[in-house]
């Protein structure tokens, strides 16, 4: 697989600036195409052993260099680039799966999501990665016949934590895996399948909710860790029996955002399973939790039972833009994608601010969008669109 790097201009990206006299986003997209190519790394070549089936890629920057984590599902791994000459990168570091990430080892079985965060009165900079793990050799969430797998014989699903101060020299810090949390009368077992992670902090301390796939032979679920000692996180709370029912789905996505000063996490349940024994897909779930309490969150929304109509959601990413709280979830409507705007100034009852429909108004390229990914240039936020079904990325 291959990393590719192109510039970029603010005249082709997807806009998602208020208006002058209103809250609502201006969209703004004059296609995908244009951007000039200018280099490109791939697994296999000079000394990159490892960046097969890169899954998410993490960019930051010290002492005036610029760098690139990327998550390596298909080789089981996790690399980081210098990309400060970016007709020159270079590879500085790179680390494979160790023993699933028991006693004290690495545990990156098919990693995916990485997100960065920090601790209050900490100096240093951190990572999450969060995994999936595997079955019977197979991913997490892809078995090859129909059964029930206790959560016994998974193997490598949970959240990597690690220090990447030094992005030129990243250091092990702890795992959170499937199995018993220590200090709990719980388990970390809904871990597995874990495909995406958001990190937020309340009342002094910093927390991480990971959503977890769940099918006929996976517990997944969501699951929330203290991780303000990231050496020592702690298990705090995990979704139950009656809450699981609305969670099936396959690479579940999650994001939290700050909402009246109170954390909310939103989670996109596609309803797709992946076995074509199981029962029939699911319309998916969209999901809008509060974590004013991490040990107790509530869930204060679902489309399941709300008029809102948003279909089989794969993927969603928050903004506050103008001040106002927004998810942005890529959503199948029949043969089509749609990106829905979601004004969450209200948790329990969000609106639809603004659409964009596959092959209509310029949004040639949305076409199965994952991976979903906000950045502000020249204080305007833009919206980075990967679409699978289209092969390729609009902005």
């Amino acid at each position: 697989m291959r990393i590719v790097i192109a510039a970029l201009t603010a005249a082709l990206c997807v806009a998602l600036a208020p208006a002058a006299t209103a809250q609502t986003p201006v969209l703004d997209s004059t296609g995908s195409r244009g951007f000039p190519y200018i280099s490109d790394m791939a697994d296999n070549e000079g000394l990159i052993r490892y960046l097969g089936s890169p899954e998410d890629v993490l960019l930051l920057s010290s002492n005036s260099r610029v760098y690139a984590v990327a998550t390596a599902s298909g080789d089981n791994a996790l690399g980081v680039f210098d990309i400060t000459d970016e007709e020159n990168m270079s590879l500085v570091w790179e680390q494979r799966n160790e023993d699933d990430g028991t006693s004290g080892k690495w545990g990156l079985v098919n990693p995916t999501h990485i997100e960065p965060f920090e601790v209050a009165g900490d100096n240093k900079k951190y990572a999450l990665v969060t995994s999936p793990g595997s079955i019977g050799g197979a991913w997490g969430f892809g078995l090859t016949e129909k059964q029930a797998v206790p959560a016994t014989s998974a193997r490598g699903a949970g959240m990597q934590l690690v220090d990447i101060t030094d992005p030129e020299s990243p250091a092990f810090v702890s795992f959170i895996g499937q199995g018993t949390a220590a200090g709990a009368s719980s388990t970390y077992d809904y871990l597995i399948g874990a495909y995406s992670s958001s990190v937020f902090a309340s009342g002094g301390n910093t927390y991480a909710i990971s959503s977890g796939d769940i099918g006929y032979w996976l517990p997944g679920g969501l699951t929330v860790v203290n991780v303000t000692t990231p050496a020592s996180p702690s298990f705090v709370w995990q979704s139950d029996a009656t809450w699981q029912s609305s969670l099936e789905g396959y690479r579940n996505s999650i994001d939290v955002i700050s909402i009246n000063n109170v954390p909310h996490a939103v989670v996109a349940v596609d309803g797709s399973l992946t076995h074509p024994d199981l029962d029939a897909d699911r319309d998916g779930n969209l999901q809008i939790v509060s974590l004013a309490d991490p040990s107790s969150p509530s869930l204060v929304f679902s489309s399941n039972t709300s008029t809102l109509s948003i279909s089989k959601p794969d993927d969603v990413v928050t903004a506050s833009i103008g001040g106002t709280p927004y998810a942005i979830v890529s959503a199948e409507s029949g043969a089509k994608t749609v990106i829905h705007v979601l004004d969450l100034s209200t948790p329990a009852s969000p609106t639809v601010a603004a659409t964009m429909t596959d092959d209509s108004g310029g949004f040639d390229t949305i076409g199965g969008a994952q991976g979903l990914h906000m950045e502000v240039l020249g204080g305007t936020p833009y919206l980075f669109v990967p679409a699978w079904l289209d092969n390729g990325v609009q902005f």
